[in-house]
């Protein structure tokens, strides 16, 4: 599901993000310091600190770079995303890119492609 069914203003996001992040929660994602960057900012012109996630993202993309160099595939530079995923064995095709909602289903597709936890 999603985080809210209606559209909400700055303050209750960051509210509601400053609560997701409790215990210095880790983000993942698909260069999540992007993201973080634009939440931080966003918190700074709202005068709130910004949610106390853990300082360092896991980027899938690269884990899986390295998920690949383990099993002794070394895939050339430039490391694409889309590549990356299709050799993990997750088709970037089937999901909505460029939309939080098909982001995170392809991203976490393929946190589980490479063994992670997805709970």
């Amino acid at each position: 599901g999603y985080l809210f069914s209606r559209p909400v203003g700055a303050p209750e996001l960051l509210d509601t993000l400053d609560r997701f992040a409790e215990g210095r929660a880790i983000v993942c994602g698909s260069n999540p310091a992007f993201d973080m960057r634009k939440i931080e900012l966003l918190a700074a012109e709202y005068g709130s600190a910004p949610p106390p996630w853990h300082y360092h993202p896991y980027d899938v993309p690269v884990l899986a770079h390295g998920y690949l160099l383990g099993k002794g595939i070394a895939p050339a530079p430039p490391w694409r995303s889309d590549f990356l995923s299709q050799c993990v064995g997750v088709d970037p095709g089937k999901y909505a890119r460029h939309t939080a909602a098909g982001d995170v289903a392809w991203t976490r597709a393929m946190w589980e492609a490479i063994g992670g936890d997805a709970s």
